[in-house]
């Protein structure tokens, strides 16, 4: 098998140049190193409205908030004339940090999705004791659940949008 890219040469036969051994050697790509899970950031309509939703139907607290932040964002999207408003909200049990941002591009408002169909669209998933008080609960604050409850080797789970446009799942684990 002389010549095969597997086989090893004799010691005193030289190795064979082989195509894969001229060209340049590749770098070694090795992982980022995560060192935490930072915040997961929903995009909505009405920072207002969606941050009371979480605050009062989820038990959120504001940790953080910016209105009119425009420089930055412009530049982090390449957007020109892009700007937003954001909150930061923490959760007292799960310590996770939820970002709500409504952007506001120059010349009007981002058109929001009926469904979390679309490649870039997102939803934060949240494990709750009680799926049916649950989804009463955020009916009550304006969610509206969008299809039927469904059953998974976990447990049941909903999909809602919030007020604000963002969408959320909600999952009893059994």
């Amino acid at each position: 098998m002389q010549g095969h890219p597997s086989a090893t040469p004799a010691k005193d036969q030289p190795e064979p140049m082989l195509k894969s051994h001229q060209a340049e050697p590749k770098p070694q790509i090795d992982r980022i190193l995560v060192l935490a899970w930072n915040h997961t950031s929903l995009a909505v309509s009405d920072i207002d409205i969606a941050a009371a939703f979480f605050v009062a139907a989820l038990g959120f607290s504001p940790a953080f908030e910016v209105r009119g932040m425009a420089d930055q964002i412009a530049r982090l999207t390449a957007a020109d004339g892009l700007s937003c408003d954001l909150v930061q909200l923490v959760h007292p049990v799960s310590g996770q940090r939820l970002e709500l941002i409504a952007f506001h591009p120059p010349g009007g408002s981002a058109a929001g999705d009926p469904l979390p169909l679309r490649p870039g669209t997102a939803h934060a998933a949240f494990i709750v004791p009680d799926l049916i008080s649950a989804r009463a609960v955020i009916e009550a604050y304006g969610a509206v659940v969008l299809g039927e409850i469904v059953g998974f080797d976990d447990g049941p789970a909903l999909y809602a949008r919030v007020p604000g446009g963002a969408f959320i799942e909600l999952e009893e684990q059994t």
